[in-house]
């Protein structure tokens, strides 16, 4: 991950946001709380869950890029596929909202 202005910006060959979120959301998905598959880790991949398996971990915007949402540690959760893709562009609820960053506030002071 690559520090920008509002926050780490996601390096793609990085784990260590999704590594931080994983531990802090104990696995489980942001939005239905079921543990999701992470995949193995052979080869130095962290994150190489079966592409189609709905419960697998998946970097989702808490703010909608599509509503100016950026891709930065401050505005990601963890979410299974299949909630992801549910999602869409709705806004969250307040208190998903609040949740949320509490969450990041948790990922970002893990050492």
């Amino acid at each position: 991950m690559v520090r920008g202005g509002k926050g780490w910006k996601v390096n793609r060959h990085g784990p260590d946001l999704r590594t931080r979120l994983w531990q802090v959301q104990e696995g489980r998905c942001f939005y239905c709380h079921e543990l999701m598959h992470k995949g193995n880790s052979k080869a130095g991949r962290y994150w190489l869950a079966t592409s189609g398996a709905p419960n697998r971990p998946t970097l989702e915007h808490i703010i909608p890029r599509s509503e100016g949402g950026d891709t930065s540690s401050d505005n990601l959760v963890l979410a299974c596929a299949s909630c992801n893709s549910h999602r869409r562009s709705f806004a969250l609820l307040p208190s998903e909202y609040e949740r949320a960053r509490r969450i990041i506030e948790l990922a970002k002071s893990i050492h």
